[in-house]
């Protein structure tokens, strides 16, 4: 659907979530996330108010002159990927 409304800014986020793969800090943050909190909703729900403040600040520019709308769904999506991942892995290894 996004590839339909928005071609660019499906493009611009991919291309982010791409490279922010390669940040370990933020990987790691986000494992511990998934790791540690049990429930994911949790997760789920402080991620997106982050991502709301973040947004906020950003399209207000008080903060953040340096990001974008498209890096932070960006980060957004790294976060919540490596996070569900981890989590998952935990689930998994209590069922056993």
């Amino acid at each position: 659907m996004g590839k339909n409304a928005y071609p660019a800014f499906t493009q611009s986020v991919f291309i982010s979530a791409d490279q922010l793969v390669s940040d370990l800090i933020l990987v790691f943050v986000a494992i511990t996330l998934g790791a540690f909190i049990a429930n994911f909703a949790i997760v789920v729900l402080g991620c997106l108010t982050a991502f709301v403040v973040a947004s906020i600040l950003v399209y207000q520019g008080l903060v953040f002159q340096y990001l974008t709308q498209d890096y932070l769904v960006a980060v957004l999506i790294v976060v919540l990927g490596f996070a569900a991942i981890a989590n998952l892995y935990r689930q998994y290894q209590h069922g056993q």
